[in-house]
Protein backbone atom coordinates (compact mmCIF):
# COMPACT_ATOMS: atom_id res chain seq x y z
CA UNK A 1 0.00 0.00 0.00
CA UNK A 2 0.96 3.47 -1.53
CA UNK A 3 1.78 5.88 2.30
CA UNK A 4 0.10 8.94 2.30
CA UNK A 5 1.97 12.01 1.85
CA UNK A 6 0.52 15.68 3.06
CA UNK A 7 0.81 17.91 0.30
CA UNK A 8 -0.93 21.79 0.08
CA UNK A 9 -2.04 22.91 -3.19
CA UNK A 10 -2.33 26.29 -3.99
CA UNK A 11 -4.55 27.51 -6.60
CA UNK A 12 -4.90 30.48 -8.82
CA UNK A 13 -8.24 30.82 -10.38
CA UNK A 14 -9.41 33.69 -12.28
CA UNK A 15 -11.07 36.32 -11.12
CA UNK A 16 -13.95 36.40 -13.44
CA UNK A 17 -15.17 32.54 -12.43
CA UNK A 18 -18.64 32.26 -10.85
CA UNK A 19 -18.79 31.16 -7.87
CA UNK A 20 -20.22 28.29 -9.07
CA UNK A 21 -17.49 27.14 -11.49
CA UNK A 22 -15.10 28.10 -8.31
CA UNK A 23 -16.75 25.27 -6.07
CA UNK A 24 -17.02 22.51 -9.51
CA UNK A 25 -13.01 22.78 -9.97
CA UNK A 26 -12.90 22.16 -5.92
CA UNK A 27 -15.45 19.66 -6.41
CA UNK A 28 -13.60 18.22 -9.07
CA UNK A 29 -10.47 17.98 -7.44
CA UNK A 30 -12.20 16.68 -4.29
CA UNK A 31 -13.71 13.93 -5.88
CA UNK A 32 -10.51 12.95 -8.07
CA UNK A 33 -8.13 12.83 -4.56
CA UNK A 34 -10.78 10.74 -2.93
CA UNK A 35 -10.96 8.01 -5.58
CA UNK A 36 -7.24 7.70 -5.94
CA UNK A 37 -7.09 7.17 -2.25
CA UNK A 38 -6.41 10.99 -1.03
CA UNK A 39 -7.86 12.61 1.97
CA UNK A 40 -8.68 16.69 1.97
CA UNK A 41 -7.87 17.86 5.30
CA UNK A 42 -8.92 21.62 4.87
CA UNK A 43 -9.68 24.07 2.52
CA UNK A 44 -9.23 27.89 2.24
CA UNK A 45 -10.46 30.22 -0.34
CA UNK A 46 -9.58 33.78 -0.60
CA UNK A 47 -12.26 35.92 -3.05
CA UNK A 48 -9.93 38.19 -4.61
CA UNK A 49 -5.96 38.61 -3.96
CA UNK A 50 -3.92 41.51 -5.98
CA UNK A 51 -1.01 40.03 -7.46
CA UNK A 52 2.44 41.31 -8.86
CA UNK A 53 2.51 40.48 -12.09
CA UNK A 54 0.07 39.67 -14.99
CA UNK A 55 -1.58 36.26 -15.62
CA UNK A 56 -3.51 36.44 -18.62
CA UNK A 57 -3.86 40.09 -19.00
CA UNK A 58 -5.08 40.32 -15.05
CA UNK A 59 -3.64 41.04 -11.99
CA UNK A 60 -6.39 39.59 -9.85
CA UNK A 61 -6.69 36.34 -8.74
CA UNK A 62 -8.83 34.06 -6.71
CA UNK A 63 -6.66 32.07 -3.92
CA UNK A 64 -7.41 28.45 -2.68
CA UNK A 65 -5.41 26.26 -0.49
CA UNK A 66 -6.18 22.98 -0.24
CA UNK A 67 -4.20 20.81 2.34
CA UNK A 68 -4.67 17.09 1.73
CA UNK A 69 -3.22 14.02 1.74
CA UNK A 70 -1.95 11.76 -1.12
CA UNK A 71 0.30 8.72 -2.63
CA UNK A 72 3.25 10.85 -3.65
CA UNK A 73 3.11 8.52 -6.83
CA UNK A 74 -0.24 9.57 -7.99
CA UNK A 75 0.71 12.81 -7.96
CA UNK A 76 1.80 13.69 -11.93
CA UNK A 77 -1.95 12.30 -13.06
CA UNK A 78 -3.05 15.59 -9.96
CA UNK A 79 -1.13 18.04 -12.40
CA UNK A 80 -2.37 16.93 -15.21
CA UNK A 81 -5.76 16.66 -14.40
CA UNK A 82 -5.51 20.52 -13.09
CA UNK A 83 -3.71 21.23 -15.91
CA UNK A 84 -6.65 20.40 -18.24
CA UNK A 85 -9.37 23.21 -16.51
CA UNK A 86 -9.18 26.57 -17.72
CA UNK A 87 -10.37 28.48 -14.94
CA UNK A 88 -7.28 28.07 -13.52
CA UNK A 89 -4.51 30.29 -14.46
CA UNK A 90 -1.52 28.67 -11.79
CA UNK A 91 -0.91 26.08 -9.56
CA UNK A 92 1.77 24.25 -7.39
CA UNK A 93 1.79 21.21 -5.28
CA UNK A 94 3.86 21.92 -2.28
CA UNK A 95 4.91 18.72 0.11
CA UNK A 96 3.86 19.81 3.45
CA UNK A 97 5.02 18.93 6.99
CA UNK A 98 2.32 19.21 9.78
CA UNK A 99 2.98 21.30 12.41
CA UNK A 100 2.56 19.49 16.04
CA UNK A 101 -0.35 21.13 18.13
CA UNK A 102 0.62 23.63 20.72
CA UNK A 103 4.18 24.21 18.63
CA UNK A 104 5.01 27.63 17.36
CA UNK A 105 7.87 29.34 15.74
CA UNK A 106 9.55 30.04 19.24
CA UNK A 107 9.86 26.55 19.72
CA UNK A 108 12.51 25.84 17.20
CA UNK A 109 15.82 26.45 18.87
CA UNK A 110 17.73 28.70 17.29
CA UNK A 111 21.58 29.22 15.63
CA UNK A 112 22.89 30.47 19.23
CA UNK A 113 21.03 28.11 21.28
CA UNK A 114 22.26 24.99 19.20
CA UNK A 115 25.57 26.24 19.63
CA UNK A 116 25.50 26.65 23.35
CA UNK A 117 24.55 23.27 23.14
CA UNK A 118 27.34 21.97 21.69
CA UNK A 119 29.82 23.62 23.40
CA UNK A 120 28.03 21.83 26.68
CA UNK A 121 28.63 18.53 25.43
CA UNK A 122 32.13 19.41 24.42
CA UNK A 123 32.69 20.28 27.57
CA UNK A 124 31.62 17.44 29.14
CA UNK A 125 33.59 15.12 27.11
CA UNK A 126 35.84 12.84 28.47
CA UNK A 127 38.92 14.26 26.82
CA UNK A 128 41.73 16.18 29.10
CA UNK A 129 41.41 20.09 29.34
CA UNK A 130 44.36 21.67 27.05
CA UNK A 131 46.47 23.62 28.81
CA UNK A 132 47.07 27.19 27.99
CA UNK A 133 50.69 28.66 27.53
CA UNK A 134 51.25 31.74 29.87
CA UNK A 135 51.52 35.42 28.25
CA UNK A 136 55.29 35.42 29.20
CA UNK A 137 56.23 32.32 27.19
CA UNK A 138 54.39 33.53 24.27
CA UNK A 139 56.28 36.88 24.26
CA UNK A 140 59.51 35.10 24.38
CA UNK A 141 59.10 32.73 21.09
CA UNK A 142 57.92 35.89 19.45
CA UNK A 143 61.21 37.22 20.28
CA UNK A 144 63.10 34.57 19.28
CA UNK A 145 61.16 34.48 16.45
CA UNK A 146 61.40 37.75 15.53
CA UNK A 147 65.64 37.54 16.13
CA UNK A 148 66.12 34.78 13.94
CA UNK A 149 67.72 35.91 10.48
CA UNK A 150 65.58 35.37 7.24
CA UNK A 151 67.16 34.02 4.53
Amino acid sequence: MNQLKPYLLTLLIHPQAEAEEKHEIEKVIKDWLSENGGEIKDIKTEDKRRISYTIGHTQQVALTNILFEFPGTKLNDLTAKLRRQKKILRFRVYQHAFRAEGKTIKDIPTRSMLQQATKEAAAQSTLPPVEKAPLAKLDEKIEEILEEKVL
